[in-house]
C-alpha cells in the first residue's frame, strides 16, 4: 500500500466537495490555491484538539538555566516538535477535569516554548508531536477527520452552495465520531459526578 501523500489528502478533501481533483499542491488552481493556504493550519488544529494515539510521544525534559521571575521554581524547554500537553508526569492534562477524590493535576504553567512548574528534574512528559509533514504516519481516520475539515473551510469558497457547506460539516462531525469509535483519540478518565454526601460534606 503507497504511503499517504500531502497531495492525496488535500484530493480526498477535494472530491467530497465535488471538486476538480489537482496533481501538485502548488498548481495555479483555485483548489489547490485554497487548500494550501490552509493545510498547515489545519492538520496542527487537529492534532491539537484531541490526543491522537500516534501522534503521541514521551519526552525526558532536563532542567532549563534559565530560572522564572516568580511563582515556580523550574523551567522545561518544550520539545521542537510540541504541539499540546497530553500528561505531565502520571498526571492527565489534556483538559481540567480530572476524577473526584483524585489528586490535583500538579502545578504547571505554559509560557512561550516552556512549561514552569515546582516539580523536579527530569520532567516526563507526553505530548502531541507535529506530523503536518508526515501523512504518511497518520491513522487513516486522522487523514479522514483532516480532508473533511479542508473540505468543510473551503467549501463556499470551491462550490458557492449553502448545501455543500452543511454536508461538508456533517461529514466532518461523523469523521471525529468514526475516530472516536475506532479508538484512534484517547479521551479523558471516566468522569463521575459527586455524590450528595460529598455534595455536603463541601458545604
Amino acid at each position: 500500500m503507497a504511503a499517504l501523500t500531502q497531495i492525496e489528502v488535500m484530493n480526498n478533501a477535494l472530491a467530497m466537495l465535488g471538486a476538480s481533483l489537482i496533481s501538485d499542491p502548488a498548481e495555479d488552481s483555485e483548489g489547490a490555491r485554497q487548500l494550501s493556504r490552509i493545510y498547515t493550519a489545519t492538520v496542527q488544529s487537529e492534532l491539537e484538539s484531541n490526543a491522537w494515539y500516534f501522534a503521541k510521544a514521551q519526552a525526558s525534559l532536563p532542567l532549563s538555566a534559565d530560572v522564572p521571575i516568580y511563582k515556580f521554581g523550574n523551567k522545561y524547554t518544550l520539545p521542537a516538535d510540541f504541539i499540546r500537553l497530553i500528561e505531565l508526569e502520571d498526571s492527565w492534562v489534556f483538559t481540567d477535569i480530572r476524577p473526584v477524590d483524585t489528586a490535583p493535576v500538579p502545578l504547571y504553567e505554559m509560557q512561550g516554548d516552556a512549561i514552569l512548574t515546582n516539580i523536579s528534574a527530569p520532567l516526563n512528559i507526553t505530548y502531541a508531536r507535529d506530523m503536518t509533514t508526515s501523512p504518511d504516519l497518520w491513522s487513516p481516520t486522522f487523514s479522514d477527520v483532516v480532508s473533511a475539515s479542508l473540505a468543510s473551510q473551503s467549501a463556499m469558497t470551491l462550490t458557492k452552495s449553502g448545501e455543500m457547506v452543511k454536508l461538508a460539516s456533517n461529514m466532518y462531525a461523523q469523521a471525529i465520531r468514526r475516530a472516536k469509535h475506532a479508538n484512534a483519540i484517547q479521551l479523558p478518565p471516566v468522569q463521575f459526578p459527586d455524590s450528595s454526601w460529598i455534595a455536603v460534606r463541601a458545604l
